[in-house]
Protein backbone atom coordinates (compact mmCIF):
# COMPACT_ATOMS: atom_id res chain seq x y z
CA UNK A 1 0.00 0.00 0.00
CA UNK A 2 1.05 3.61 -0.42
CA UNK A 3 1.74 4.07 3.29
CA UNK A 4 4.17 1.13 3.30
CA UNK A 5 5.86 2.39 0.13
CA UNK A 6 6.29 5.87 1.62
CA UNK A 7 7.59 4.37 4.84
CA UNK A 8 10.22 2.37 2.94
CA UNK A 9 11.16 5.27 0.66
CA UNK A 10 11.88 7.45 3.69
CA UNK A 11 13.53 4.74 5.80
CA UNK A 12 17.28 4.38 6.21
CA UNK A 13 17.16 1.30 3.96
CA UNK A 14 15.26 3.17 1.26
CA UNK A 15 17.49 6.23 1.50
CA UNK A 16 20.59 4.04 1.23
CA UNK A 17 19.43 3.03 -2.25
CA UNK A 18 19.35 6.61 -3.53
CA UNK A 19 16.33 8.44 -4.84
CA UNK A 20 13.18 6.38 -4.54
CA UNK A 21 10.14 7.34 -6.63
CA UNK A 22 6.67 6.28 -5.48
CA UNK A 23 4.01 5.97 -8.19
CA UNK A 24 0.43 6.58 -7.09
CA UNK A 25 -2.93 5.86 -8.68
CA UNK A 26 -3.92 9.48 -8.00
CA UNK A 27 -1.17 10.93 -10.23
CA UNK A 28 -2.04 12.48 -13.58
CA UNK A 29 -1.44 10.42 -16.72
CA UNK A 30 1.43 12.72 -17.66
CA UNK A 31 3.15 12.22 -14.30
CA UNK A 32 2.61 8.47 -14.45
CA UNK A 33 4.09 8.35 -17.96
CA UNK A 34 7.11 10.40 -16.86
CA UNK A 35 7.74 8.22 -13.79
CA UNK A 36 7.37 5.01 -15.82
CA UNK A 37 9.92 6.31 -18.33
CA UNK A 38 12.27 7.32 -15.49
CA UNK A 39 11.82 3.89 -13.87
CA UNK A 40 13.80 2.31 -16.70
CA UNK A 41 16.84 4.58 -16.26
CA UNK A 42 20.11 3.22 -14.82
CA UNK A 43 19.93 2.91 -11.03
CA UNK A 44 16.28 3.97 -10.84
CA UNK A 45 14.13 2.61 -8.03
CA UNK A 46 10.40 3.09 -8.44
CA UNK A 47 7.80 1.67 -6.08
CA UNK A 48 4.36 0.91 -7.47
CA UNK A 49 1.19 -0.53 -5.95
CA UNK A 50 -0.25 -3.70 -7.48
CA UNK A 51 -2.69 -1.52 -9.45
CA UNK A 52 0.14 -0.84 -11.91
CA UNK A 53 0.95 -4.52 -12.43
CA UNK A 54 -1.22 -4.42 -15.52
CA UNK A 55 -1.46 -1.98 -18.37
CA UNK A 56 1.81 -0.09 -18.10
CA UNK A 57 4.44 -0.73 -20.72
CA UNK A 58 7.96 -0.28 -19.41
CA UNK A 59 10.28 0.24 -22.35
CA UNK A 60 13.94 0.37 -21.41
CA UNK A 61 15.69 2.42 -24.07
CA UNK A 62 19.03 2.72 -22.25
CA UNK A 63 21.73 0.57 -23.85
CA UNK A 64 23.71 0.51 -20.59
CA UNK A 65 20.78 -0.98 -18.70
CA UNK A 66 20.32 -3.53 -21.48
CA UNK A 67 24.03 -4.48 -21.39
CA UNK A 68 23.84 -4.84 -17.58
CA UNK A 69 21.01 -7.39 -17.87
CA UNK A 70 17.97 -5.20 -18.38
CA UNK A 71 15.28 -3.91 -16.10
CA UNK A 72 14.58 -5.79 -12.85
CA UNK A 73 11.07 -6.07 -11.40
CA UNK A 74 10.84 -7.04 -7.74
CA UNK A 75 7.39 -7.96 -6.46
CA UNK A 76 7.18 -7.52 -2.68
CA UNK A 77 3.64 -8.84 -2.14
CA UNK A 78 1.68 -11.93 -3.08
CA UNK A 79 -0.87 -11.45 -5.82
CA UNK A 80 -4.39 -12.62 -5.11
CA UNK A 81 -4.62 -14.03 -8.63
CA UNK A 82 -2.19 -16.01 -10.73
CA UNK A 83 -2.99 -13.83 -13.75
CA UNK A 84 -1.97 -10.67 -11.85
CA UNK A 85 1.31 -12.32 -10.89
CA UNK A 86 1.98 -13.28 -14.54
CA UNK A 87 1.22 -9.71 -15.61
CA UNK A 88 3.69 -8.31 -13.10
CA UNK A 89 6.33 -10.83 -14.17
CA UNK A 90 5.71 -9.72 -17.74
CA UNK A 91 6.56 -6.08 -17.00
CA UNK A 92 10.21 -6.90 -17.69
CA UNK A 93 12.05 -8.57 -20.57
CA UNK A 94 9.51 -7.27 -23.08
CA UNK A 95 9.82 -6.98 -26.83
CA UNK A 96 13.10 -8.90 -27.01
CA UNK A 97 14.75 -6.85 -24.26
CA UNK A 98 16.66 -8.34 -21.35
CA UNK A 99 15.28 -8.25 -17.84
CA UNK A 100 14.49 -10.27 -14.77
CA UNK A 101 11.83 -10.77 -12.12
CA UNK A 102 12.16 -11.65 -8.46
CA UNK A 103 9.58 -11.97 -5.72
CA UNK A 104 10.65 -11.13 -2.18
CA UNK A 105 8.10 -11.75 0.54
CA UNK A 106 8.06 -10.89 4.22
CA UNK A 107 6.16 -13.57 6.10
CA UNK A 108 4.15 -11.09 8.20
CA UNK A 109 3.13 -9.06 5.14
CA UNK A 110 2.29 -12.24 3.28
CA UNK A 111 -0.13 -13.13 6.06
CA UNK A 112 -1.79 -9.75 5.62
CA UNK A 113 -1.88 -10.02 1.80
CA UNK A 114 -3.54 -13.42 1.88
CA UNK A 115 -5.39 -12.88 5.18
CA UNK A 116 -3.88 -16.06 6.57
CA UNK A 117 -4.29 -17.17 10.18
CA UNK A 118 -1.14 -17.69 12.28
CA UNK A 119 -1.15 -21.49 11.89
CA UNK A 120 -1.07 -21.23 8.10
CA UNK A 121 1.71 -18.64 8.31
CA UNK A 122 3.75 -21.11 10.36
CA UNK A 123 3.30 -23.70 7.60
CA UNK A 124 4.51 -21.20 5.00
CA UNK A 125 7.44 -20.15 7.17
CA UNK A 126 8.54 -23.76 7.50
CA UNK A 127 8.13 -24.53 3.79
CA UNK A 128 11.24 -25.25 1.78
CA UNK A 129 11.95 -23.50 -1.52
CA UNK A 130 10.51 -26.37 -3.55
CA UNK A 131 7.17 -26.54 -1.73
CA UNK A 132 6.69 -22.79 -1.15
CA UNK A 133 5.14 -21.99 -4.57
CA UNK A 134 2.48 -24.66 -4.03
CA UNK A 135 1.77 -23.40 -0.52
CA UNK A 136 1.49 -19.82 -1.83
CA UNK A 137 -0.90 -21.00 -4.55
CA UNK A 138 -3.06 -22.72 -1.92
CA UNK A 139 -3.07 -19.58 0.21
CA UNK A 140 -3.89 -17.39 -2.79
CA UNK A 141 -6.74 -19.68 -3.86
CA UNK A 142 -8.15 -19.76 -0.33
CA UNK A 143 -7.96 -15.96 -0.07
CA UNK A 144 -9.62 -15.69 -3.48
CA UNK A 145 -12.39 -18.06 -2.41
CA UNK A 146 -12.95 -16.04 0.78
CA UNK A 147 -13.10 -12.81 -1.21
CA UNK A 148 -15.58 -14.35 -3.65
CA UNK A 149 -17.78 -15.50 -0.76
CA UNK A 150 -17.72 -12.00 0.76
CA UNK A 151 -18.55 -10.37 -2.57
CA UNK A 152 -21.40 -12.85 -3.10
CA UNK A 153 -22.83 -11.99 0.33
CA UNK A 154 -22.49 -8.27 -0.49
CA UNK A 155 -24.32 -8.75 -3.80
CA UNK A 156 -27.13 -10.63 -2.06
CA UNK A 157 -27.42 -7.88 0.57
CA UNK A 158 -27.55 -5.24 -2.18
CA UNK A 159 -30.26 -7.20 -4.01
CA UNK A 160 -32.32 -7.47 -0.84
CA UNK A 161 -31.89 -3.76 -0.16
CA UNK A 162 -32.91 -2.96 -3.74
CA UNK A 163 -36.00 -5.16 -3.45
CA UNK A 164 -37.00 -3.37 -0.22
CA UNK A 165 -36.51 0.00 -1.92
CA UNK A 166 -38.74 -1.08 -4.82
CA UNK A 167 -41.41 -2.24 -2.38
CA UNK A 168 -41.24 1.07 -0.55
CA UNK A 169 -41.51 3.02 -3.81
CA UNK A 170 -44.55 1.02 -4.90
CA UNK A 171 -46.29 1.31 -1.53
Amino acid sequence: DEEAMDSFAHSDDGQSLGEVAVLRESFSRDKISRLVEEATAPGALTLLPSFFGRGLNYMCLDDGVERAGGMVVIQAFESLSASEKRQIMGRTARNGKKGSYQQILELEELGKDLELPADQLEVLGAADADSLPGKLKEGREKAGDQLLEKLSRDVEAARASHARALQYREA
